[in-house]
């Protein structure tokens, strides 16, 4: 619960789906102290003032705030009182501290009186009043002159609106009259913003910092904004909150404390968040499949040259390495045979998993929990907002690894003679695909609880539809991952295939030998893409033959250019892919996605 003199983690209320009973429990789980309340969630609950404000104190939270009241300058005296009267009546019995009073910027000026009244009434019901312009951008300075002259129940709610708009100074008043901060509006993506996005993130770890620096105690808000999932679960909007509000007091922390003129003891009121090192690439992916699946993932990997590398000792496991990479085929027992492959779980090499695991769980993010026989190794899993797994694994040559779980012995079965590597050297993206209504939370949880940073959002072109992409990847590009968002199974379509990439040393001879091997899996690119390559781009026209011959699409950007082919669908959700980055290119081939698409649709009949 809330104490007076100290920083107080709030949340809005609108930052949650579910009924209020829901978003209260999910706050306190999430570990915020308060909440602050909207009248539209308020109005839609069943229960009354009293037994909801004894429900948030059983759970664990304190509501902190009601909102809004709004004056209206034309309003008669009598009307404004009795309507003032009723809902500080109402504050008072949700056990709130304040009532959040909006006042439209036409009256901003001359609104002294009846703020003044107001305060009256507020006193007597040991409510204060936190009193912020209606519109958001207009009115601050009138706003702010007031508050000099009325008594200690009006406060002025800050908002971080105003602050991006180089509205308030708050070298121009004391931090005294702040009565709260309304983080508000904040997309979950924000934080996420490569170098060529705007970053509004910077304006509120700077407003953050400068409060704190100031001397602020008292309520910050966050309200974290997915804005395509107003409806979203509670635990998940909680938690998506709370690590949009850690990873924002942990950079204001960082600009107090940083440098010779750092304040560390002013910023002892902020988060730290445990810092891990950064992830040093892929440890292996993991595919589950059904009983069905494993088959078509295991012939789809020695088509490109994968060799078994061994069974899980205790799990329906089996692993296939190429060059270094590694990727687990997983058979889930008891599901009919339909033939189903997916992206299971990414295992992430990480120098330190453990202290990885420390930031994940202070970050809010759930672990799982695996059998595990007492001499496997022991690595921290946790759920990913794409459905998938994500682990932080030693370094295989260390004890511990992960690879010691499995054996020595190939899988059962002859390898056929002509089964050799196609010069396979790791992996270099894995593309997920992401319900449309998670993917700003996908997104916030990679950047944040992985430490990756993010690109600038882009839609891909699509045959179908446009599908909304963000790439991620470490500082020296050594993971990289792909999120894409697609309105999966809509309107009859099969769910987007997700795919994995993995590099490797000459593309043009690989799709060569992949198609001298078995022409069966060979993907077919029409004839038109080559045509067209001949005119739009400097290649000579034997390259684009030998490209044509191999199955090969190009891209090219300010440095560099691409090479990639793909293979067909394996079961109904994923492909392979094989790449090679010359003069350091740096996309992902987004502009051939059509031609992909349509290669698969065709293949699929």
């Amino acid at each position: 619960m809330t104490s007076k003199g100290e920083l107080v983690r709030s949340v809005a209320t609108a930052s949650m789906g579910d009924d209020l009973p829901r978003r209260l429990e999910a706050a306190a789980r999430a570990g915020f102290a308060a909440v602050e309340l909207r009248e539209r969630d308020f109005i839609s609950c069943s229960r009354g003032p009293e037994a909801l404000a004894r429900y948030a104190r059983t759970v664990g939270v304190d509501i902190d705030a009601y909102q809004p009241f709004v004056l209206r300058p034309e309003e008669a005296p009598d009307t404004l009182r009795r309507r003032a009267t009723a809902k500080l009546d109402l504050t008072a019995a949700l056990g709130a501290r304040c009532l959040v009073v909006h006042v439209p910027s036409a009256a901003s000026g001359s609104a002294g009186g009846a703020l003044e009244d107001l305060a009256g009434l507020a006193a007597q019901r040991g409510v204060q009043l936190a009193v912020r312009p209606q519109d958001g951008l207009r009115g601050w300075e009138e706003l702010i002159a007031l508050m000099r002259q009325l008594d200690d129940h009006v406060r002025l709610c800050l908002t971080s609106d105003a602050w991006l708009a180089g509205l308030i100074d708050l070298d121009a008043f004391p931090t005294e009259l702040v009565g709260g901060v309304q983080l508000s509006g904040i997309p979950l993506f924000s934080l996420n913003a490569g170098p060529a996005a705007p970053a509004p993130e910077a304006g509120i770890v700077q407003l953050v910092a400068s409060l704190v620096h100031r001397g602020y105690v008292g309520p910050l808000t966050v309200e974290a904004v997915n804005d395509l999932d107003e409806g979203r679960h509670a635990d998940r909007g909680a938690a998506d909150a709370m690590r949009l509000l850690l990873t924002i007091e942990d950079q204001a922390r960082k600009q107090l404390t940083d440098g010779a003129a750092g304040e560390p003891r002013v910023a002892r009121s902020l988060s730290e968040v445990p810092v891990a090192p950064e992830p040093t690439g892929f440890a292996f992916v993991e595919l589950a499949t059904d009983e069905g699946g494993s088959g078509l993932a295991g012939a789809a990997l020695r088509q490109l040259g994968f060799v078994p590398g061994g069974r899980h000792r205790t799990k329906p496991v089996q692993r296939w390495t190429q060059g270094e990479a590694s990727v687990l085929v997983t058979t889930e027992r008891g599901r009919s045979p339909r033939g189903s492959v997916a992206v299971g779980a990414l295992g992430v090499e990480s120098p330190d998993p453990a202290g990885a695991s420390r930031r994940a769980r202070h970050l809010r993010a759930y672990p799982h929990h695996r059998q595990r026989a007492g001499d496997e190794a022991d690595i921290p899993l946790f759920a990913s907002p794409d459905g998938s797994s994500l682990l932080f694994c030693r370094p295989a040559g260390e004890a511990g690894s992960w690879v010691h779980d499995f054996t020595a012995n190939v899988l059962e079965g002859a390898i056929p003679p002509d089964t050799e590597g196609l010069g396979v050297l790791g992996v270099d993206h894995v593309a997920l695909v992401v319900d449309r209504d998670r993917f700003d939370e996908a997104v916030l949880f990679y950047r944040s609880v992985v430490g990756l940073t993010a690109d600038v959002l882009v839609e891909l072109p699509s045959s179908s539809r446009a599908a909304r992409s963000r790439a991620l990847c470490t500082g020296d590009r050594s993971l990289r991952l792909v999120l894409n968002a697609r309105r999966t199974g809509a309107d009859g379509d099969s769910p987007a295939p997700e795919h994995v990439a993995f590099s490797c040393r000459d593309v043009v001879a690989a799709g060569k030998e992949l198609r001298r091997r078995s022409g069966g899996f060979f993907l077919r690119v029409p004839d038109n893409y080559y045509d067209d390559l001949l005119v739009r781009s400097s290649l000579a026209p034997d390259r684009v033959e030998e490209l044509r011959d191999a199955g090969v699409l190009f891209d090219e950007d300010s440095t560099g250019q691409f090479l990639h082919l793909f293979t067909p669908l394996v079961g109904d959700r994923l492909f392979l892919e094989l790449v090679q980055r010359l003069d350091g290119y740096d996309g992902y081939g987004a502009p051939n996605t059509p031609i992909r698409t349509a290669a698969h649709r065709v293949r699929a009949g």
